[in-house]
């Protein structure tokens, strides 16, 4: 969207793992923003950390995050072949259920967006669902434009497609 800047590459994770790296590191992240209405990042983790939420807060309190979910079981799943993908995980999917209780918490989303939305407000969090965006690509965006504010575009065909499939396992 002409409107937004997003950080070069997913996954800056800067308010979990490389905040020691401090401010300035975080902001050499967007060197390339213009005049862009929004600017922001894309990192997965941030809802599971107790201190993200606070950290962002004490960077912006007005902070308008975006959250997408996935139904439960599929991403305790996606996240069990991300494992086996990098080596992490060796047993089959239910062996790591029982052995790692995170696969199945990570699910209890209300319990990870409470104090967002105690800290930021309900009306400063879209909460998108990950079957919708497979579903109607720009159903969904239609609705992120109307939370970004900022002018509704149709999708491209190749926009409407997966930009980052999931690998393929490198062992059953």
């Amino acid at each position: 969207h002409p409107d937004v800047y997003m950080a070069p590459g997913k996954g800056l994770y800067f308010f979990s793992k490389h905040y020691e790296q401090g401010l300035d590191w975080y902001r050499s992240h967007f060197a390339g923003a213009g005049d862009e209405k929004i600017v922001g990042e894309i990192s997965h983790a941030y809802m599971y950390s107790n201190k993200v939420w606070q950290r962002i807060a004490e960077m912006d309190p007005a902070m308008r995050l975006m959250v997408c979910l996935r139904e439960p079981v599929d991403r305790a799943f996606a996240d069990y072949l991300d494992g086996v993908k990098n080596g992490i995980i060796h047993g089959d999917f239910e062996t790591e259920l029982e052995r790692e209780p995170p696969f199945l918490q990570r699910s209890h989303y209300t319990r990870y967006l409470a104090p967002y939305i105690e800290q930021f407000g309900r009306d400063s969090i879209h909460v998108g669902v990950f079957d919708e965006l497979s579903a109607d690509p720009n159903a969904y965006a239609k609705k992120l434009f109307a939370f970004l504010g900022i002018e509704e575009l149709e999708l491209s065909h190749a926009q409407r497609q997966k930009m980052m499939p999931a690998g393929a396992p490198r062992s059953r």
